[in-house]
């Protein structure tokens, strides 16, 4: 399927573009590079042939896009690949072009350009949910929370909605999150890295507990551990954060610094989003308070 695109850019100064249509390595080992996650399932005999029909409805015959579609049909994913990359070429604005390079590259085991492809997804703000799902299991599981951040700041509103629901904001996560905003390197645990700095505290007991979710009230405190503890500017107090709460200070240095908005009704005893929490602490750094 087409989707609306911005101006199609020229191939030649596309990243995209250049990295489909290099040689592919004689060997690659798949085993240690796998993501969870493959972005599209083209493989029902169902999807493919409602692929063919809409691409000979929208491309002449002859054209190597219904040429990349039949030798995908046929398991012939590097052919595939030659005639997508020829079409992508031409015309670089078509997502479609790209979700089949994308689950060609996967399927022989290209993980790194697999991935490149789903940036550029990513970048064009396709509004699938399954790009960021991808990307973000894979940046995870390589230690890459820089690109997570990333990722999640400049995903459309419609997915980020989407993993508020999907993710829940855990104490390992929020940890992976603060790494992600002070360093751009891989960091491969960042527990140990963020206790190391000490950005986040174990509890009495010694454990971090890091698969325990954060409510609202406790990421209220995690993010004004990193302001000066001043009188701020002014006092907000909200539906459930009255004059006598614990959080009344913490809650409105966050507002006063800018860090977060105001809110009538939040809510310290909800779960803490994710997406917000991002947005937070890369204020938060952006503010010089995150070192």
């Amino acid at each position: 399927m087409e989707h609306r695109l911005p101006k199609p850019r020229v191939a030649g100064s596309n990243p995209v573009a250049r990295s489909v249509s290099r040689t592919l390595p004689q060997t690659y080992n798949q085993s240690n590079h796998t993501p969870k996650i493959l972005l599209m399932q083209l493989d029902s005999k169902y999807s493919i042939l409602m692929a063919i029909a809409l691409s000979c409805a929208l491309f002449p015959k002859s054209s190597s896009y219904i040429k990349g579609v039949e030798n995908y049909q046929k398991n012939e994913y590097r052919k595939a690949i030659k005639y997508f990359t020829e079409f992508y070429k031409k015309s670089p604005s078509g997502d479609s072009t790209l979700m089949y390079l994308y689950n060609c590259y996967y399927k022989i085991g290209d993980i790194e350009t697999s991935i490149k492809i789903l940036e550029e997804l990513a970048r064009r703000k396709n509004p699938s949910e399954q790009i960021y799902i991808s990307l973000f299991n894979y940046y995870r599981q390589h230690g890459l929370f820089y690109k997570v951040n990333q990722l999640i700041l400049n995903m459309p509103l419609s997915v980020a909605r989407k993993f508020d629901q999907r993710y829940l904001l855990t104490r390992r996560l929020c940890a992976e999150i603060i790494a992600g905003a002070i360093t751009e390197t891989e960091v491969k645990n960042p527990i140990s890295y963020i206790m190391g700095k000490k950005l986040m505290n174990a509890s009495p007991d010694g454990k971090f507990y890091e698969h325990d979710t954060l409510k609202v009230g406790t990421l209220i405190l995690v993010l004004d551990s990193f302001l000066p503890a001043v009188i701020p500017e002014q006092i907000y107090v909200s539906k459930h954060i009255r004059a006598n709460s614990y959080l009344l200070l913490p809650y409105s240095r966050l507002v006063s610094a800018g860090i977060i908005s105001p809110e009538e009704n939040i809510d310290p005893q909800m779960n803490a989003s994710l997406t917000q929490t991002v947005r937070a602490i890369c204020v938060i750094k952006s503010k010089g308070f995150l070192k």
